[in-house]
């Protein structure tokens, strides 16, 4: 990682960090100011899959699936944005899943740097199960959006912290990028 590259995944990371402690000031807006968060990220997502695939994927092996994922990203953002006037809990069951499978999958990296001896692999571990407890405390409190969010947004300071962590730590590998 360059060092450009650090300070803008700092200030990003401070940047979620803030809009977390405001999620947690006021429950009431933070819910809507997350959905907000969902809906941008995966349309900047998927556009900047898209800008990857114009530029540079559609020339390698395997380039269209990237085409595909942009597409199917970009149309899970516009789904989002219409269920904004959605009911509360079939926008809390969609943020559950999402949590919960993103747990997952930094628990399985978690396993897989482990068959690897990486050394990060504890703290792998640690996010994923802080990912998976936060879905499955949500999943108990549905019904209350109010404790949902809360929950949702000290996720959100967990991820932006273990980023601010991984920007400063040193690196054991030699990146070539």
């Amino acid at each position: 990682m360059s060092k450009f590259q650090k300070i803008v995944s700092i200030l990003k990371s401070i940047l979620i960090i803030i809009i977390g402690l405001l999620m947690i000031i006021s429950p009431s807006d933070g819910f809507f100011i997350l959905i907000l968060i969902l809906q941008l990220g995966l349309l900047i997502s998927g556009i900047k899959l898209l800008v990857y695939y114009f530029s540079m994927a559609r020339y390698k092996v395997g380039g269209l699936s990237t085409l595909y994922k942009s597409i199917i990203v970009i149309d899970s953002a516009l789904l989002l944005f219409s269920f904004s006037t959605a009911h509360p809990k079939l926008i809390m069951s969609l943020l559950i899943i999402t949590i919960a499978f993103e747990g997952v999958v930094y628990i399985m990296k978690a396993m897989k740097s482990r068959t690897l001896e990486y050394s990060s692999w504890k703290a792998q571990l640690l996010h994923g199960l802080i990912y998976f407890i936060i879905a499955i405390l949500c999943l108990f409190f549905m019904d209350n959006t109010t404790i949902s969010t809360i929950l949702f947004a000290i996720g959100l300071i967990v991820s932006a912290v273990s980023d601010i962590i991984t920007s400063v730590k040193k690196t054991e590998i030699i990146y070539i990028g």
